[in-house]
């Protein structure tokens, strides 16, 4: 393999390498998200047994809405859910990258050549 071809290889490589790490980034905020919807639901629910009915929705920019619990919860679940399939397209993503970086790596003589 020729040295400019292989500097190509290398530069390859490592962008794959960054563009993994912002996904793993990516999916520890998703993750983090799913974990702060859990909480909030389990609050809602709380609250709801206690006979409250409705609750603040926190829309962003410092502005509140007060909302009936049960659409709170109906919009936290359906983000949950967009949550889930983000989730497991990014991990999809990572194990494809990762399988192609091992791939170029090896390609560049970095990694051996036997299997785990």
């Amino acid at each position: 393999m020729e040295n400019s071809e292989k500097l190509k290889n290398l530069q390859r490589a490592q962008a794959l390498s960054d563009q993994l790490r912002m996904l793993e980034e990516r999916l520890q905020l998703l993750e983090k998200r799913r974990q702060e919807i859990e909480y909030a639901k389990l609050e809602l629910k709380k609250m709801k047994e206690k006979g409250e009915v409705e609750a603040y929705r926190f829309l962003g920019a410092n502005v509140l809405v007060k909302k009936n619990a049960d659409e709170i919860l109906s919009d936290l679940e359906e983000e949950n859910k967009l949550i889930e399939n983000q989730v497991n397209l990014i991990k999809q993503q990572i194990t494809q990258g990762r399988k192609a970086l091992e791939s170029m790596l090896k390609a560049l003589g970095y990694t051996s050549k036997t299997s785990e």
